[in-house]
């Protein structure tokens, strides 16, 4: 390995938070690299999770202040499907990140 590969190489492992792949068979790469997918997929879907959340307080606000009007059916099926769903994917996401072997 040249130079500039090898420090390429360091670079993007630290990046990643690969290990030394002397080390390591192919499973344990592919598990790791698993692994830190499935994080990455869970941090975006949190980020959507809290953005659903947040609007949803925002026009729970604007019910209250009368700004919009929802009749009183849709607004409590909006808000129990919001917070259903939420549970849901965060049951997803813990199940997927740490499967029972």
């Amino acid at each position: 390995m040249n130079t500039s590969a090898k420090q390429l190489w360091e670079e993007v492992s630290k990046q990643a938070g690969l290990q030394d792949t002397q080390k390591m068979s192919q499973d344990e790469l592919d598990q790791q690299s698993n692994r830190n997918l499935k994080q990455k997929y869970a941090r975006w879907f949190i980020y959507i999770l809290i953005a659903q959340l947040i609007m949803m307080n925002f026009l729970i606000v604007l019910q209250g202040v009368n700004v919009i009007s929802l009749d009183e059916v849709s607004f409590r099926f909006y808000t129990t499907s919001t917070i259903i769903e939420v549970f849901g994917v965060i049951v997803i996401i813990v199940k997927n990140l740490f499967p029972s072997k």
